[in-house]
């Protein structure tokens, strides 16, 4: 059975249901590549591997520091976070423990290493691009820029970017105007020209669109949680 000590996911999971319904990869045996950039004790990974990338051809890749609640000073106290249970060792021993207990281990790989050099090893490699890359890494919006930026490359036409605590309100640790709000408004600034807003709520899940596409994202100005997908 798989294990965690913390759950910073199951509420994306009906909003993830949706936009894989939408673009035809939930539950199907296709051959689908995903990127997760921070994946913690894995709860989100376990998720993709059961319901996106299953069958034996797909790949998920995974990076994380696996520094553990250290990393996060005193904010790890103010959201429960023990050094203990939460260790960097511990964090990791629970999630190869999952990767284990879901038999992927054929589907999985790890890079355990910071989020930007990961990223940068990967566009070096000019592998195969991913259909799904979900950044949920430093909430720093100076850092979570570079992830974005980075990431994009690697993302194929017709693919997704969720960024994970776009609406994230209890910012109790970041200075005032340093939300990750801040940088994912600026990244959708930046590509307004290459991608669509699917959704935009607590998440925010944009879609690569082809060289061809040049109508302006609803992004900044949308106000409802399902900006690009039908009810």
């Amino acid at each position: 059975m798989v294990s965690f000590t913390t759950d910073w996911f199951s509420h994306n999971i009906e909003t993830w249901q949706r936009v894989f319904t939408s673009v035809g990869w939930l539950g199907t045996e296709k051959d689908l590549r995903a990127l997760e950039v921070g994946t913690w004790e894995g709860r989100s990974a376990c998720w993709l591997l059961q319901h996106v990338c299953r069958s034996p051809g797909s790949k998920l890749v995974c990076i994380d520091n696996w520094a553990g609640a250290q990393q996060y000073g005193a904010a790890g106290k103010i959201y429960g976070l023990d050094s203990s249970i939460q260790s960097g060792h511990a964090v990791e021993e629970r999630f190869d423990s999952n990767v284990q207990v879901l038999q992927a281990e054929g589907r999985v790989d790890k890079m355990k290493m910071e989020s930007m050099k990961a990223l940068a090893t990967l566009i070096i490699a000019e592998g195969d691009p991913f259909h799904v890359v979900y950044i949920d890494c430093s909430h720093n919006p100076k850092d979570l820029i570079a992830d974005a930026v980075m990431s994009w490359p690697l993302v194929r036409a017709g693919g997704l970017l969720i960024f994970d605590d776009y609406a994230w309100e209890d910012v109790v640790t970041l200075e005032e105007g340093q939300s990750p709000k801040h940088a994912i408004d600026a990244f959708l600034m930046l590509f307004s020209q290459e991608l669509i807003v699917l959704v935009q709520s607590y998440q925010l899940v944009v879609q690569k669109m082809g060289p061809t596409h040049r109508a302006p994202h609803p992004g900044i100005a949308v106000a409802s949680s399902d900006a690009g997908l039908g009810t």
